[in-house]
């Protein structure tokens, strides 16, 4: 059940951090290191938290779907932070060991 909300917020926040990622790619002269850092940092900052404001204004009612199962709007928005940890650690692994 907390998986659908993760998935509904994942599925804005990637179409955000694309959209900024590829104006960096632009304004950086198509440069893929750009592009990827941008892509990443918007995943983790302003494209999770534009994404989490989006499904508040889109689909308020649903709250009250997850608070009856006991998840508060707080916690499932913590726990889907917290949930892109991994994420974030294999992201800089891959990236180390690369070399970007």
């Amino acid at each position: 059940m907390f998986l659908h909300y993760f998935r509904t917020i994942q599925r804005y926040n990637l179409l955000f951090s694309v959209v900024t990622a590829l104006f960096a790619y632009v304004g950086a002269e198509r440069s893929i290191q750009a592009f990827l850092h941008t892509f990443w940092l918007s995943i983790f900052s302003g494209g999770f938290l534009l994404a989490s404001f989006l499904y508040n204004l889109r689909h308020k009612r649903q709250y009250y779907f997850y608070h009856n199962r006991g998840f508060s709007k707080i916690r499932l928005m913590a726990l889907s932070y917290l949930l892109l940890v991994p994420v974030l650690l294999l992201y800089l692994i891959v990236k180390k060991w690369i070399g970007l």
